[in-house]
């Protein structure tokens, strides 16, 4: 009868525990990166779509168009985190207004970046759009604290108010 029992390395166990010590150092910083989505593509067409929902988990984007012309075209929404000093540094074109930082844990805010085709007044363009259009944005995080339905209410022109521009203004944006 032979004991060939094997006594474990004490280098190999040091070296497999640093290794899972590594390895958590690197799924921590990952956790902490913050939760940007990837770019989400949807399609607009006529017959059949003038509103689409862009779900990125915690927040959603909505946006519907008055009149889709006949075809079809790609609307893309890309969400970009960003924390509230740097967001509102761009705000200088609309005083008074502050972001809702309702992106990771509530400590950022987001700006949504969409490309779509340009509007075309004229019905007979395909795969374009024209009109008005409506954005909404939906969020988990409880913001009511800050931003409460009763300041919401009063105020004329709050961070919730959904401004839609004419085609005109968008077209003759920079």
């Amino acid at each position: 009868m032979s004991n060939d029992v094997k006594l474990a390395n004490a280098t190999s166990v040091a070296a497999k525990v640093i290794g899972a010590i590594a390895l958590a150092a690197v799924l921590v910083l990952a956790g902490s990166v913050r939760s940007e989505a990837a770019p989400i593509t949807l399609t607009y067409s006529n017959p059949g779509t003038s509103s689409q929902f862009f779900n990125f988990g915690d927040y959603s984007f909505s946006l519907t168009f008055q009149d889709v012309h006949a075809g079809s075209f790609d609307v893309t929404v890309n969400d970009l985190i960003q924390t509230p000093t740097a967001l509102e540094s761009r705000f200088g074109n609309f005083p008074g207004y502050v972001c809702v930082p309702f992106a990771n844990g509530g400590s950022d805010c987001v700006d949504f970046e969409v490309t779509a085709p340009a509007p075309n007044p004229d019905q007979n363009v395909m795969n374009t759009w024209s009109g008005f259009f409506d954005i909404t944005v939906a969020w988990f995080e409880p913001t009511d604290s800050t931003f409460s339905r009763e300041s919401l209410d009063t105020t004329p022109l709050s961070p919730s108010t959904v401004l839609t521009p004419s085609p005109s203004e968008i077209s003759s944006a920079p």
